[in-house]
């Protein structure tokens, strides 16, 4: 029986079945998200060690360039270098923890539905940005990054320098709002506001300084399935994960347009800046409120305005 038909046995006969340990719930998920995925073997330490000495120099330039479109320093993050599998031992370690911290176990649907919304996410792992409870660090995945320059005929470096560049605007985003960094997991909108900046600035300055950037932007529109991605998850819930990117991406290009790049930059001042879900699929509406001077009868939008 395949992993995704044994997935849905189970579910079906024991959804409300309560797994009885945190070792347990850690087993079950990470079986779950490894299934019918190609997981590389562990790196050697000096292959290991290589990667992180390149991964950081490629860390500082992209620092350096993201700073001359923020106007501000750019905290460089810390480098761990992991492979597929020990990445997805340490999600799910983490979400067992959570439950137990909590006091009870997850059911098995509840462990079902989490590495479901886990799945595509996993899929488009290359490097990214992790807050880590107030340690920042940037986790790159050497495989993954093969592999994609493999589908989109890139070369590594460029596609590093590329993904970096996004990633180290988050730095930037969490150095400046890390209460709204927090939720955003929790509400789509802040998701699409930080991505969407990050891909703006992405585009803008890979446009300027990575080589072949626009040809290797158009082969990952039009890349093929990736390989490490299970055959039960449509490579349409790719697509979908990358909406809010899409919606971010907009509202900051037409703010950027309409009244400049410094006037964009003004929503990671304070929660207040931040646009609401109105204003980020009206930007016109954001930029009349924010504009100095404030509208002395605009609406107060406070973090609990914006993140139920």
């Amino acid at each position: 029986m395949s992993t995704s038909a044994a997935r849905r046995a189970a579910d079906a006969v024991l959804p409300d079945a309560r797994l009885s340990s945190a070792d347990e719930v850690q087993r079950v998920l990470s079986g779950l998200l490894k299934g019918g995925r190609k997981i590389d073997p562990p790196l050697a330490r000096g292959e290991r060690q290589a990667i992180v000495d390149l991964s950081t120099e490629v860390a500082h330039a992209a620092a350096r360039s993201v700073a001359r479109i923020t106007g501000s320093n750019v905290p460089v993050p810390t480098i761990r270098v992991a492979g597929m599998g020990e990445e997805i031992d340490r999600i799910s370690a983490d979400f067992a923890s959570q439950f137990a911290g909590a006091g009870g176990m997850p059911t098995i649907g509840e462990v079902t539905k989490f590495a479901d919304s886990m799945q595509a996410g996993i899929s488009l792992w290359l490097l990214y940005f992790n807050p880590n409870d107030g340690s920042p660090e940037i986790v790159v995945f050497p495989q993954a990054i093969r592999e994609f320059t493999g589908r989109v005929g890139g070369n590594v470096l460029s596609a590093m320098q590329l993904i970096m560049r996004h990633e180290l605007v988050h730095s930037w985003q969490y150095a400046h709002q890390p209460t709204a960094m927090a939720r955003y997991f929790e509400n789509s909108d802040v998701a699409a506001v930080v991505e969407g900046y990050a891909t703006f600035i992405e585009d803008a300055l890979g446009r300027a300084e990575v080589d072949g950037y626009q040809r290797l932007r158009n082969r990952v529109i039009t890349a093929p399935r990736p390989h490490n991605q299970p055959t039960g998850i449509p490579f349409l819930e790719e697509r979908i994960a990358m909406l809010p990117y899409r919606l971010g991406a907009s509202f900051s290009r037409r703010v950027a347009a309409n009244a400049g790049l410094k006037a964009l930059s003004r929503m990671w001042d304070s929660p207040e800046m931040l646009p609401s879900h109105q204003e980020l699929r009206a930007p016109e509406q954001w930029i009349r409120r924010t504009q100095p001077p404030m509208q002395p009868n605009a609406p107060t939008f406070q973090l609990a305005h914006i993140l139920p």
